[in-house]
């Protein structure tokens, strides 16, 4: 109808100005990291959460995101009450004259 050619990288901006528009800047949402965790233990008592940085960018403005950690009281909760008790092995073999394995209960 409108014969028009857009170029690649036109298409490209174009495409990713609208990704930001529907879905947000994702450095906009790693700031906010750190607070969903502090908002997350507040709403869930008992539970633990931690955010790391990478520890060069701490002398940064924008700080960089390392990992996270989320442990939910009610998941831990539900962990001791519904798992069964485990019995762990330990084993090794011994060297020398007599080879055989020795095997430990705990």
């Amino acid at each position: 109808m409108f014969h028009i050619k857009i170029g690649n990288n036109c298409t490209r901006r174009i495409r990713e100005k609208a990704f930001k528009k529907n879905n947000g800047d994702h450095v906009k949402q790693y700031k906010l990291v750190e607070t969903y965790c502090k908002e997350l233990v507040k709403s869930h008592p008992g539970s633990s959460s931690y955010v790391d940085f990478d520890p060069r960018a701490y002398l940064l403005e924008d700080l960089i995101f390392k990992r996270l950690y989320v442990c939910l009281k009610p998941l831990v909760d539900g962990f001791y009450v519904g798992c069964r008790k485990l019995i762990g092995l330990d084993g090794c073999q011994t060297k020398g004259f007599y080879k055989s394995r020795i095997l430990s209960q705990q």
